[in-house]
């Protein structure tokens, strides 16, 4: 079973995978991978340095937070970084899919075009959490623009408003249904 985590920034979906990860769940955040391949001398180093342009790289990784800012005002720049960078996200989930049994997957991202990625997932559970969590600068700009796409329909969501133990509850429960 393939299971996808996703949500705004900041709504506690690394949580909520980090608690699934203790306890013994396999658990994948996309961000991490992103990192990884957005790292001088990796793939998506070398692609975002040649199809956007030296602004979009330091010495050592893709300047994320120019990136986002860029690809979140620029239709076509967001085009752009969806045919690069995506097909390596999908790619990497297809190998998770092989590889295990049960992989609990942690992606925000999955907001901005469910449909790219929805046939992976067995089941999609958003985080939300209340409004005045949100953040500043690109990542706000992500919450003004994808959080309420009509594409976007989860099979479940968790309200993180309560407490931490709560929503532990809730999280148990829920895995207990569909694994």
């Amino acid at each position: 079973m393939m299971v996808l985590i996703t949500g705004n920034p900041n709504t506690g979906k690394s949580m909520v995978v980090d608690y699934l990860a203790e306890k013994g769940m396999t658990t994948f955040k996309m961000d991490d991978f992103i990192h990884e391949i957005y790292t001088k001398g990796r793939l998506g180093y070398d692609l975002i340095k040649n199809h956007f342009g030296d602004a979009y790289v330091t010495k050592n990784e893709v300047d994320r937070d120019f990136l986002g800012e860029t690809v979140l005002n620029d239709e076509i720049a967001m085009k752009k970084l969806k045919l690069l960078i995506w097909p390596l996200m999908r790619q990497r989930i297809i190998q998770l899919r092989r590889q295990y049994r049960n992989v609990v997957v942690e992606m925000g991202v999955y907001m901005v075009d469910p449909d790219y990625f929805k046939d992976l997932f067995d089941f999609v559970i958003e985080v939300k959490r209340r409004e005045e969590y949100t953040t500043k600068g690109w990542k706000a700009k992500f919450v003004e623009q994808y959080a309420n796409n009509p594409k976007f329909v989860p099979d479940f969501t968790i309200n993180n408003y309560w407490t931490w133990q709560y929503v532990q509850t809730l999280v148990n429960e829920l895995f207990k249904i569909i694994l």
